[in-house]
């Protein structure tokens, strides 16, 4: 019998969350290294599946191969936020551990939890996240509430020269293997204490995909937490293969729901910067439109409604410059 079949017989110290969409051999390899790598013993969890109204069977597999693992089918896609929040709801732990599918647990995570139980002011703790190969360094982003409208304008156009700057910082710091703080948490592997979760809000459900990490250290920032990461403890994020849509055309599924997550956390966040976020809203539809025209030139992109895509995206910039004037005058 494995030593998860007794799971129900301890009291979780961390409850680990995953939200899952068609995503069904990823969360079944997440899932086995969670068990291959976490001593329950040591660290006693519980792990939840919530499960997006996936078509690929991926719930009965997760039922069949862990049968200890509760798994909440929510029967539509109800979106990141909403799902993780329904998961929380039902959480035993006092320490949650939200977790993406498309990530491999490495070493043990339950330093990690004794440091964010122990240190009440730390709201949102990563471990190291690294890719298949080992980087990180677009893991962790380090402008303040303060400058993140200046950093978004600067990042339409120039971002690397950001990243590549915090990379060597942090891998300074990773090196002495000491935690250290960063401006915003990385949202595909962390820890929170069920207390700040429930404290904060939980998931702004508005959101429905993208940006949940920046409202979250928003508005822990704002109540004095601070972000960390935790490098003993290590998370790989292989990357989803499919960030697909539903269209058939994944780039624009996938922006039209980053636009949208953006354009409520900016009026949410910044509610008198109208004229700043309607200018990063022509900014983000010309940069997206022109990657989208120079993927179909270069034979990339899909053929489908490309006429339609564009028109689109022309209607967007029109609107959000028709806005932008009325309000100046």
């Amino acid at each position: 019998m494995n030593e998860t079949d007794d799971l129900s017989k301890d009291l979780p110290i961390i409850s680990i969350i995953i939200v899952a969409y068609n995503t069904k051999e990823e969360t079944l390899s997440c899932i086995q290294s969670i068990q291959d790598k976490i001593d329950i013993k040591e660290t006693p969890y519980e792990v939840i599946v919530s499960d997006n109204g996936s078509t690929d069977g991926g719930p009965d597999a997760v039922r069949e191969r862990f049968p200890w693992v509760e798994v909440m089918e929510n029967n539509a896609n109800i979106g990141f936020g909403k799902a993780n929040n329904r998961a929380a709801a039902n959480a035993a732990g006092d320490v949650l551990f939200f977790l993406n599918p498309d990530t491999l647990v490495v070493n043990d995570i339950g330093g990690m939890a004794d440091y964010i139980r122990q240190h009440r002011k730390v709201g949102a703790l990563n471990p190291l996240i690294v890719d298949a190969k080992g980087g990180f360094k677009d893991s962790f982003d380090n402008y303040k509430i303060s400058s993140y409208l200046a950093f978004k304008l600067i990042n339409l156009s120039f971002p690397w020269p950001f990243f590549r700057l915090w990379g060597k910082r942090h891998q300074r710091n990773i090196l002495t293997m000491e935690v250290f703080g960063t401006e915003r948490f990385y949202g595909c592997a962390f820890l929170m204490r069920k207390d700040t979760f429930a404290e904060i809000g939980h998931f702004d459900e508005n959101l429905f995909m993208y940006y949940e990490e920046e409202d979250v250290s928003f508005r822990l920032k704002r109540r004095g937490y601070t972000c960390c990461i935790y490098p003993k403890s290590m998370v790989i994020h292989v990357g989803l293969k499919t960030d697909r849509g539903e269209s058939g055309h994944p780039f624009t599924d996938r922006d039209q729901r980053m636009w949208a997550s953006e354009r409520h956390l900016l009026k949410k966040h910044f509610p008198h910067t109208w004229a700043i976020r309607y200018l990063l809203d022509i900014g983000i539809t010309i940069r997206a439109s022109v990657r989208l025209v120079l993927k179909r030139l270069s034979g990339k992109g899909e053929a489908g409604n490309f006429n339609d895509i564009i028109c689109n995206c022309t209607r967007r910039i029109r609107l959000a410059f028709s806005v932008l004037t009325r309000k100046m005058q």
